[in-house]
């Protein structure tokens, strides 16, 4: 949305939104979730109200409590906005619920979801998908638990569109670390995820494999035709220039049928997660991937996916491999009698 508002009044103008809670993964998350609940993600009353402030410096969106934060970072010469955010639903609506009684009973009888949405207020009710994945089917382990590894990949989905006016959601970088260990168990021991320009996401994408260390190959995306063959090129280039191993994922298969596999893992109790800040948003991501639907990102379920394929085929499929001619005659068979 694009706002530009000029008057000669001396009322000082302003901008008012109203909107329902749409998730983690809409752009306005960012802007509310300092007054949510930590834990359920409803609104919390006690802070609503209160003023943060926000500074757009080249389309990236800085938020804090105070000015000094921002003059911290980034100099005395910013001019940030104010803004707040009021919490209020149904209850608050009196003349709505003179008029219309049922209106909350209305609200009750809707499917799980939309009911914490629309009459609770939250932003973390999420469906649970087709039942591909559900995070209490895995066991989270702290880092200092995890086992000798036999193998260890890195498999990236590669994006490279920075948020914008035009698409302020666009798809992530999204890179996951799986590692199958000598006790038989598949731990997921890192997923990383952030939008930027093709520069930035290659300085994050070395910086990546410099922290998993040499024993941790990258697995990147070969997608078919000659424009996929110059995308691996330009990404693996500098990747094995600085010294790491770089291995193909071959993208013809559709999404579900290249994510059964880790997810039958799960369902047998073969995968673990690790620790760490970023399980919330992958437990979420993979809970309402569903296979077919265009709701949701699904960038960090296909690197999770390549990466464990990979580790469970133990090399990936050369670029030109052919399938051996199943109806050309046996040389031998004159031979055999």
């Amino acid at each position: 949305m694009i706002s530009r508002m000029r008057s000669k009044s001396k009322v000082k103008p302003y901008m008012r939104l109203t909107f329902n809670p749409e998730g983690k993964d809409h752009w306005l998350f960012k802007w509310v979730e300092p007054f949510l609940d930590p834990v359920t993600g409803i609104p919390d009353r006690s802070k609503s109200g209160m003023e943060l402030l926000m500074l757009n410096l080249d389309g990236q969106i800085h938020f804090a409590e105070t000015r000094e934060e921002l003059v911290e970072k980034f100099g005395h010469t910013i001019k940030p906005k104010r803004y707040t955010f009021i919490a209020g639903n149904c209850y608050d609506n009196q003349a709505l619920l003179k008029n219309n009684p049922d209106y909350i009973a209305n609200l009750e009888a809707l499917p799980r979801v939309e009911r914490e949405r629309l009459l609770l207020g939250s932003w973390f009710a999420a469906m649970e998908g087709a039942g591909f994945f559900h995070r209490d089917k895995v066991e989270v382990v702290s880092p200092l638990n995890v086992p000798k590894r036999l193998k260890t990949i890195r498999a990236w989905d590669i994006a490279v569109t920075e948020p914008n006016e035009i698409n302020p959601n666009p798809d992530w970088t999204a890179g996951a670390k799986i590692s199958l260990c000598e006790d038989g168990y598949f731990y997921v021991e890192h997923v990383t995820r952030f939008r930027h320009g093709p520069h930035l996401v290659q300085e994050k994408m070395i910086a990546t494999a410099q922290n998993d260390g040499l024993n941790c190959p990258v697995l990147l995306p070969l997608d078919p035709g000659a424009q996929g063959k110059v995308a691996f090129m330009t990404w693996s280039r500098p990747l094995v220039l600085a010294g790491f191993k770089v291995k193909k994922a071959l993208t013809r298969k559709g999404k579900l049928e290249r994510f059964m596999g880790f997810s039958n893992a799960v369902e047998n109790g073969l995968v673990r997660v690790v620790q760490g800040d970023w399980n919330d948003t992958w437990f979420h991501e993979l809970e309402i991937f569903d296979g077919e639907s265009r709701h949701g990102k699904k960038d960090q379920v296909d690197a999770t996916a390549d990466a464990y394929n990979a580790l469970i085929t133990g090399k990936t499929m050369p670029a030109k491999f052919k399938i051996p001619s199943l109806t050309k005659m046996n040389e031998f068979a004159s031979n055999m009698f």
